[in-house]
């Protein structure tokens, strides 16, 4: 502590100098404590030309995914020339009910 300073109170503890009696405050190479408007801009562009950069790649590279060559077999069993066209069950399930385990007048009636 400086010379003439209390040690307790308002103020206790503090002083303006360090331990070899500097300030503490002294001035830095540049007169600037942090980084000028025109590095903050620089790196803050770098970031998002990188950030943008990534994104382009990731949305080129999942674009192309889905665009395979390959040839597609017909493995479904109604795309066989010799399958049974049928037609497709009703979307109303109510009342088309799932025919192959209860029948649809129990359903309803639950």
């Amino acid at each position: 502590m400086a010379a003439g300073k209390p040690w307790t109170g308002e103020g206790a503890g503090r002083s303006d100098l360090d331990a070899m009696g500097d300030d503490k405050r002294r001035s830095v190479i540049g007169q600037q404590y942090g980084a000028s408007a025109r590095k903050r801009l620089i790196v803050y562009g770098i970031a998002v030309t990188v950030l943008v950069l990534v994104v382009v790649a990731f949305l080129t590279v999942i674009s192309g995914v889905d665009e395979r060559k390959i040839a597609l077999k017909e493995t479904a069993p109604w795309s066989a020339s010799d399958a049974p066209q049928e037609a497709p069950r009703d979307v109303d399930f109510q009342r088309n009910g799932p025919t192959d385990t209860i029948p649809a007048n129990e359903i309803l009636n639950r």
